[in-house]
C-alpha cells in the first residue's frame, strides 16, 4: 500500500446511508483507509488516500461504532495529543489547530483559525519554508528534520524560556478532498529531549577525543623525554669514556716522565757514593716513585679518601717493612709522631683488632 495524502470526508459522506447500507458485499469504489475522523464542528473527518482498497464494514451498526471510535480519537488528537496538529485550505488559511498548538504557540485557536499562516508565521517566508506547503498542494509529503531544519513553527523551548526555540521535526502533508488536494496537513513533534541527548553524547564524545588528545600529547611528551634521556645518556657515555682516555694518558705521560726521566737520575746519584742516610733517602724516593706510577696510592686515596698525605707516606713505607724508627728517620719526624699516624690508620682502615697486622693488610691493598 503506497501512502498519497489524506481525504477529506464531510458529514453527509459519513452519514449517507446510501452509501453504508447498498448491501452485504458492498465495497467502497473510492479506495481509502479512515484512520480519523475529529468532531463534526472541527473537522468531518479525513482519511490516508492509498493505492490499494479496504472495505469499510458490511453492517451499519459496526460502521456507526466506528465511526463514533474515530470522531473520539479525533477529540482525543484535538485536546491531548502529544504532537502539535494543523490543517489549511489552499490559500493556506488555518482551519484547524489543536490543543498542543495552543499550549506551546501561545496562539488560541480563536487566534489563528481563519488568518493565512503565512501571516501569522512571516519568517516562514524569510527561511524559505513557504515552498514545502507548496509542494502539499502538488500533492507531495514533506519532511523536516530537526538537523537540517530546526524547527517549522517558532515554539518557546524547554522551561519556556523567551531565548530558546523549541526543536522540532514536523511533516508536511496535502489534504485530500474529492480525489483532489484542498489543502495542507501539518504534524508537528517536539525533538527536545531527543536533541538533548544527543547533545550530551556529543558532549561526552567531544570529552573523550580531548582526553585521547590530551592522553596522546602525555604519551608524545614522555616519548620525547625519553629520547632526551636516552641522549644525556650517550652523551655521558662518551664523556666517561673520553675521561677514561684522558686519565690514561695522563698514567702513561706520568709512567714515562718517571722511567725515562727521574729513575735515570736517582740510578746516576747512587754511583755517586752516598753515605748510608743518602742512600737510604734514595731508596725512599725510589720506592715514593714506585708508588705514584703504581696503583697503590691511588687505591688508598679512592678508597679511603680521610687518608692525608702524611699518613699516605707513613703507609707505604709501612708496606715496605720499615719500623717505626726508620720511618720516623727517613721521614724527618719522631717515633710518636709515627705511632699516631699509624693509629689514625689503622682507625680509617677500619682495623679495629689490634691482632691483625697493619703492614700484611696494607700489602693486600696494593694486589
Amino acid at each position: 500500500m503506497v501512502f498519497r495524502g489524506l481525504k477529506f470526508l464531510s458529514d453527509a459522506e459519513i452519514g449517507e446511508k446510501d452509501s453504508f447500507r447498498s448491501g452485504a458485499n458492498y465495497e467502497q469504489p473510492d479506495p481509502f483507509i479512515i484512520v480519523l475522523i475529529a468532531p463534526s464542528h472541527v473537522l468531518p473527518g479525513f482519511v490516508p488516500y492509498c493505492d490499494s482498497e479496504f472495505p469499510f464494514p458490511r453492517h451499519e451498526d459496526d460502521i456507526m461504532t466506528e465511526i463514533s471510535l474515530y470522531r473520539e480519537i479525533g477529540k482525543w488528537v484535538e485536546d491531548r495529543s502529544p504532537f502539535g496538529l494543523l490543517t489549511t485550505d489552499l490559500r493556506f488559511v488555518v482551519t484547524e489547530w489543536n490543543g498542543w498548538l495552543e499550549s506551546r504557540s501561545g496562539w488560541g485557536r480563536e487566534d489563528v483559525v481563519g488568518k493565512r499562516l503565512l501571516g501569522l508565521y512571516p519568517d516562514l517566508i524569510t527561511r524559505n519554508k513557504d515552498r514545502y506547503f507548496e509542494e502539499a498542494l502538488r500533492g507531495r509529503t514533506s519532511m523536516l528534520s530537526q538537523s537540517l531544519h530546526g524547527y517549522l513553527l517558532p515554539m518557546k523551548g524547554a522551561g519556556g524560556k523567551p531565548d530558546t526555540v523549541m526543536p522540532q521535526s514536523a511533516f508536511i502533508f496535502p489534504l485530500v478532498l474529492d480525489h483532489g488536494v484542498a489543502g495542507t496537513i501539518v504534524y508537528i513533534q517536539d525533538v527536545s529531549e531527543r536533541v538533548q541527548r544527543e547533545k550530551e553524547l556529543t558532549d561526552l564524545f567531544i570529552a573523550s577525543k580531548r582526553a585521547q588528545a590530551a592522553l596522546e600529547d602525555r604519551e608524545e611528551a614522555l616519548r620525547r623525554k625519553s629520547k632526551r634521556f636516552e641522549e644525556l645518556n650517550t652523551a655521558l657515555n662518551v664523556m666517561l669514556k673520553k675521561r677514561e682516555e684522558d686519565k690514561l694518558a695522563i698514567e702513561e705521560k706520568v709512567l714515562f716522565n718517571v722511567r725515562e726521566l727521574i729513575e735515570p737520575l736517582i740510578n746516576s746519584l747512587q754511583e755517586t757514593g752516598l753515605d748510608e742516610n743518602q742512600t737510604g733517602y734514595v731508596d725512599v724516593l725510589r720506592n715514593f716513585l714506585e708508588d705514584i706510577v703504581s696503583p697503590f696510592s691511588q687505591t688508598l686515596h679512592a678508597k679511603f679518601l680521610g687518608l692525608t698525605l702524611s699518613e699516605i707516606r707513613v703507609a707505604n713505607l709501612i708496606k715496605e717493612g720499615r719500623s717505626t724508627k726508620q720511618i720516623a728517620s727517613l721521614l724527618n719526624s719522631t717515633p710518636r709522631a709515627i705511632t699516631f699516624h699509624r693509629q689514625n690508620i689503622r682507625k680509617k682502615l677500619g682495623l679495629s683488632d689490634r691482632s691483625e697486622n697493619l703492614g700484611a693488610h696494607l700489602l693486600s691493598l696494593s694486589k
